[in-house]
């Protein structure tokens, strides 16, 4: 699920992991990628985590 997660939110522009923690819970795509999950979204340490090397 991470992966989907950061992947899309890579293409849309989003890097920084508290963006797409808050993003998961509003923006449907990002929900439609997590199933729905109301409890159990990754917080932003966890979003963050292995995302400090962007793409330029």
């Amino acid at each position: 699920m991470m992966t989907k997660i950061l992947l899309y939110a890579y293409t849309q522009k989003m890097y920084h992991g508290r963006e797409i923690a808050r993003q998961l819970e509003v923006h449907l795509p990002l929900m439609w990628l997590s199933g729905f999950q109301k409890a159990g979204l990754p917080l932003h340490q966890s979003v963050s985590f292995g995302a400090d090397e962007r793409p330029d």
